[in-house]
């Protein structure tokens, strides 16, 4: 019957484990010469580095140097180093005799198992270092910067440390300055009235939205620097404890998983198939799979003709719920909207089956008396708004042809007039 062991860390006892266990543990770095190991059974407490073939290579307990401790308790210091090592090796941790019998460490089934084993360990060593460093990746890149935002906020409204950081702030001051006269600019921007001013006006709210975004992203990474210059600086008397605290225990936390990233790739140094190689060879393997979905998808998108892009029932229903929703609030928005869906078609210019119109109102038709009579009134803005439309395209089609007209009629003047050619006298 296989060995049962129980092992402290930190102060903790963790167990019972196997011997098989106790091997992967010690194997990935999650067991350390200078934790303490107890067989179930006994009363003693040994050093996990007396274990004889428990680790690679030998360790010297007394002389060696214990792991930083990841928690405030304190890591169990190590035994003396004149005590006596227990009879336990290489061959009780594996499952095998020192003296293996024929048959037993030779046959292939043995051999296939132990390499499984070891596959599966390694994998599981390998997701456990894709959690650690995603976790880490997090924090000093989402987690941090908002507590360094928030407390960059907080210095800025007292204009605390402005002497110090000069600089920053101005850069805040600026920032906040431009987003003033883009707000201001937007407001006074005057009433479109027409089809060509109302475009041009669209326009100019989606540009002032863009930029608006911009600055205001610029304008929090900027309160971020000041919060991580002040912090780095003057450390927890930069501000009030409840804004330092979530930034110390994350930096924290951050250094903590760094030492356990670096542990757990030093356990497995000298190895082919490292935990690390086997997360890099997991990650490739998943964005290529996406890789190849999103390119297929893509790819099928494109190769779909024009004419087969028909106007689904389904986004017909959808489009008219929410054109009823805005029917009282803002109908011209749900005039926009219909238009949007119905222009998206082209099964109307190709001749290919029922107009996008037919399908909208034959979508509507399966709605409740209520909802069609609210988008009733949104289809005859929408047919006076098409109206108008075409009224506009026609008239801007007859200046075109006007001004061309008049173009050619003075290139016709142009050539018709005589040459005449003045001669000097002599």
């Amino acid at each position: 019957m296989a060995n049962q062991w129980h092992y402290k860390q930190h102060g903790q006892q963790i167990g019972p484990v196997t011997d098989q266990r106790l091997k992967q543990l010690a194997d990935s770095g999650q067991l350390q010469p200078s934790d303490t190991v107890q067989r179930v059974g006994t009363d003693q407490w040994v050093a996990a580095g007396r274990l004889k073939g428990l680790f690679a290579v030998p360790v010297a307990v007394g002389t060696s140097t214990p792991r930083q401790p990841e928690s405030n308790f304190d890591a169990p210091p190590p035994l003396p180093p004149n005590e006596p090592e227990t009879g336990l090796d290489i061959a009780s941790l594996t499952g095998t005799s020192s003296a293996p019998s024929a048959g037993s460490s030779s046959s292939p089934q043995m051999k296939g198992k132990s390499l499984l084993g070891s596959l599966a360990s390694r994998a599981k060593t390998a997701g456990l270092l894709i959690a650690k460093q995603t976790e880490r990746t997090k924090l000093l890149n989402v987690t941090l910067p908002h507590h360094y935002h928030c407390l960059g906020k907080h210095l800025f409204g007292s204009r605390q440390y402005a002497d110090e950081f000069a600089t920053l702030y101005q850069n805040i001051d600026a920032l906040l300055g431009q987003i003033k006269t883009l707000e201001t600019g937007h407001a006074n921007e005057p009433k479109a009235e027409g089809i060509a001013a109302k475009a041009t006006a669209a326009a100019k709210t989606a540009q002032y939205a863009v930029q608006g975004k911009t600055l205001k992203m610029k304008l929090g990474h900027a309160l971020a620097e000041l919060g991580k210059a002040a912090f780095e600086k003057h450390g927890e008397g930069s501000g009030q404890e409840e804004l330092i605290r979530p930034i110390a225990n994350a930096k924290l936390r951050a250094e903590q998983l760094a030492t356990e990233i670096a542990q757990i790739s030093k356990a497995s140094a000298g190895q082919i198939l490292t935990p690390k190689r086997i997360a890099i060879g997991g990650v490739a393997v998943v964005c290529v799979v996406l890789v190849a979905i999103f390119f297929g998808r893509s790819v099928t998108k494109e190769l779909t003709p024009p004419w087969e892009q028909k106007l689904d029932p389904q986004t017909c229903t959808d489009t008219a719920k929410k054109c009823i929703t805005y029917a009282d609030s803002d109908p011209d928005e749900a005039v926009k909207l219909l238009r949007k869906t119905l222009h998206s078609s082209f099964a109307s210019s190709m001749g290919n089956g029922p107009s996008p119109q037919q399908v909208m109102l034959d979508a509507v038709a399966t709605l409740p008396k209520a909802d069609q009579d609210k988008f009733a009134v949104v289809w005859k803005k929408y047919k006076e708004y098409e109206k108008a439309a075409d009224r506009e395209e026609r008239r801007e089609e007859q200046q075109y042809e006007q001004r061309e007209q008049q173009k050619a009629e003075r290139e016709h003047q142009e050539k018709m007039k005589p040459n005449i050619i003045i001669i000097p006298k002599n």
